[in-house]
């Protein structure tokens, strides 16, 4: 038995042994765990720290709200912080013409610099003058498509004009006589109509078969040289159409005076100008009337050469000219063949404006190939705001307001709300600002339909007290990119559907001292409109798009 309770015993210890080295075991690779997982966390804990913005030792008593990207500045083509920017507007933004048509665009700025005014085709649409806040474009003679541009400083914006002929399409031409008599040393005019005479009636040439029997200048005026036969033939001056006319000369004029109006009947769009012209074998001035002025004007009212200039809306008025007994007439057809307009909208649904500081309103025609007709602006509540004929706004006092644009004859109108903030900056507020797409930097961004990325930035508080803030985004969106927001904040999604620009703001946040919350703005170009998107990507040059980020902090 003794021997046997020595084995039992001489067991035990060699199983208590093993237990121990067991345990020993088991510690040393707790305590080798704790030593790496400490080396995890500090290397975890120092690349975060890299992250953020290093803050200035602080000024005393003023706040230092700084806006900068996680590696602690914003680099070209990701935006940099502003000051004071230049910005610059037209309205309207966009438009359609047709050849030869004339309308006064105008421009905003906040600078005090002289707005210049460029076209990319001043063949196809010019723009005169080229500096000041409104400038008048023309239309050429064909259809084509030019870029405006409005430039003051740095701050440049553009609008597509586009030039349609929507006339009846020209079948040929025709003259108002198959022979001309002529005296010796007198004139007739021969007056050119359109088939039909709805269409375009497009530069012409005209020709004398015998100059020694007639001649004729580049308005159709033909004057007798000597007695005789010739043919004259007038030709468009594309060479698509011509008409023929036998010309006889006679040597002693008989019979009363006459007069004569090129052409012979004429079709204007709304607001559109052209020159006539008239002849006559009276020794009398020749003097103008319309029979509606509303409709068609003439100025001026005695001469060769008036312009006549039509209304707003479709009508007919007849032209007369008069010289001593002898008088002519034309009928003058006012017709819009521009795409029907099924409404009108506002470049944005939010207009930010500061106390005594100007933002304007651009339009926009619904399709955009449609005629833009007058407009009516209205502000609701005129002691937040104000806004002239033009569609400036000018900020008053703090508050929300709406304000509406009607077409003149009320059919149709679009709203947007305006909000009037106060702009300070002094020792218990400051404003800074990120201008997120930049367009003045060297390395411009250049994004398209379905495009995503993130801009992330900071606010630090770098004070020894606590301050709130106010977060919101402003846009410059002419082009009507369509881009929209989400926000994080400290890694959360504070708004976590896809919004437009307006809809992405903070109120009153609270920031305790020596403290920074870090932000993610995610951005997305949602393709909704494939028409829209296609005629931003046909420019010949680039769309403009600008997002600012407004933080404006005070002391508690």
């Amino acid at each position: 038995m003794n021997e046997e309770a020595k084995n039992k015993k001489s067991r035990n210890r060699k199983e208590e042994k093993k237990s121990n080295k067991k345990w020993l075991l088991i510690l040393l690779l707790l305590l080798l765990l704790c030593f790496f997982g400490y080396i995890i966390f500090r290397i975890s804990f120092s690349v975060g720290e890299s992250k953020k913005p290093v803050a200035p030792d602080p000024t005393p008593q003023k706040i230092l709200i700084k806006i900068t990207d996680s590696n602690g500045e914003w680099k070209p083509g990701n935006g940099s912080i502003m000051e004071e920017v230049a910005k610059i507007k037209i309205n309207p933004g966009a438009l359609s013409l047709e050849p030869r048509e004339s309308y006064t665009l105008f421009a905003l700025t906040n600078s005090k610099e002289t707005i210049k005014w460029s076209s990319s085709n001043e063949s196809c649409v010019a723009i005169s003058p080229k500096e000041g806040a409104k400038a008048t474009v023309t239309a050429g003679k064909k259809e084509c498509t030019a870029i405006i541009t409005a430039q003051v400083g740095d701050a440049i914006t553009k609008i597509v004009v586009k030039v349609v002929n929507k006339h009846d399409k020209l079948e040929g031409i025709r003259l108002d006589k198959e022979n001309y008599t002529v005296y010796v040393g007198k004139t007739e005019l021969a007056s050119v109509m359109a088939i039909p005479i709805t269409a375009k009636l497009p530069d012409l040439i005209y020709k004398i078969e015998d100059t020694s029997i007639a001649t004729v200048d580049e308005n159709g005026v033909i004057k007798g040289v000597s007695e005789g036969k010739t043919k004259l033939t007038v030709t468009t001056a594309d060479g698509s159409y011509s008409a023929t006319a036998t010309v006889t000369v006679k040597g002693k004029p008989t019979g009363s005076d006459k007069i004569e109006i090129n052409p012979g009947s004429l079709s204007l769009e709304p607001k559109e100008s052209d020159t006539i012209f008239a002849t006559t074998t009276s020794t009398k001035p020749i003097k103008w009337t319309s029979s509606d002025e509303s409709c068609v004007t003439i100025s001026p009212k005695e001469g060769a050469k008036p312009t006549v200039t039509a209304g707003n809306k479709e009508c007919t008025a007849i032209i007369t000219a008069q010289a001593g007994d002898a008088t002519s007439e034309i009928t003058v057809t006012v017709v819009d063949k521009h795409d029907k307009l099924e409404g009108i909208q506002l470049s944005q649904s939010n207009y930010t404006v500061y106390i005594g500081k100007t933002e304007l309103v651009s339009v926009v025609p619904i399709p955009t190939t449609a005629k833009l007709p007058d407009l009516i602006y209205k502000i609701e509540d005129t002691s937040i705001a104000t806004v002239d004929e033009n569609g400036v706004i000018r900020g008053v006092s703090e508050g929300k307001t709406k304000l509406t644009v009607t077409t003149a004859d009320g059919s149709y109108s679009a709203t947007a709300t305006v909000t009037v903030k106060k702009e300070t900056i002094n020792d218990d507020e400051e404003i800074n600002k990120i201008n997120v797409f930049s367009v003045t930097t060297s390395s411009r961004e250049y994004i398209a339909p379905y495009d995503k990325g993130a801009y992330e930035f900071s606010i630090e508080n770098t004070i020894n007290k606590k301050i709130t803030y106010k977060l919101s985004l402003d846009e410059e969106n002419d082009d009507r990119v369509n881009i929209k927001y989400k926000l994080k904040k400290n890694g959360n999604y504070i708004i976590d559907e896809w919004s437009y620009y307006d809809k992405i703001r903070l109120e009153d946040v609270a920031l305790e001292a020596k403290k920074s919350d870090e932000f993610e703005l995610e951005w997305s170009w949602v393709s909704e409109n494939d028409e829209l998107d296609t005629q931003i990507g046909l420019k010949k040059e680039r769309a403009v798009y600008t997002m600012t980020i407004n933080v404006i902090a005070a002391q508690e």
